[in-house]
């Protein structure tokens, strides 16, 4: 397997995972290819974002997507991941890693002093479950918050 970093061009291939991302995490609404590929073109063209795609042959198997922004308490340049996603077949060994690699370099290349790693959780998965949890502390991330969602408009 290869990563290399996509172009605006490359947005289309990233359609398959994207969708699956949005439907293996359960999100609310619906995964829109247009809003994605438009969202994605300005943050791509604006230079403060990159998606690394991880390729099998010829095959897109995931990606990760991610941009530069600084803190909003200090102004300190801050990669938020966006996101990563591998298609279950590629999930083997430690390729997915390589991504975070990936995005780490391209960081450090921007002069980013912290990295920002979101992990979604499944509809009633546990966070002190997270199965990933070793590997992101054997790469020095820490958990630092767990994020609540509701859907709707309900005030309640």
């Amino acid at each position: 397997m290869i990563i290399r970093r996509l172009t605006v061009e490359d947005l289309p291939c990233c359609e398959p995972f994207a969708r699956a991302f949005h439907a293996e995490k359960q999100l609310a609404g619906a995964f829109t290819l247009s809003v994605f590929l438009q969202n994605w073109t300005t943050f791509l063209t604006e230079r403060r974002a990159v998606i690394f795609g991880l390729w099998e042959n010829t095959q897109l198997v995931g990606g990760l997507g991610a941009i530069i922004m600084p803190d909003l308490s200090d102004g300190r340049l801050t990669a938020q991941e966006m996101f990563w996603y591998v298609t279950p077949d590629a999930r083997h060994g430690l390729e997915a890693w390589k991504l975070v690699d990936a995005f780490e370099s391209w960081g450090a290349d921007h002069g980013v002093e912290e990295y920002r790693l979101a992990h979604l959780l499944l509809p009633n998965e546990d966070p002190a479950s997270v199965r990933l949890a070793p590997l992101y502390r054997r790469k020095k991330y820490r958990a630092l918050e767990v994020h609540y969602v509701k859907n709707g408009c309900s005030v309640t």
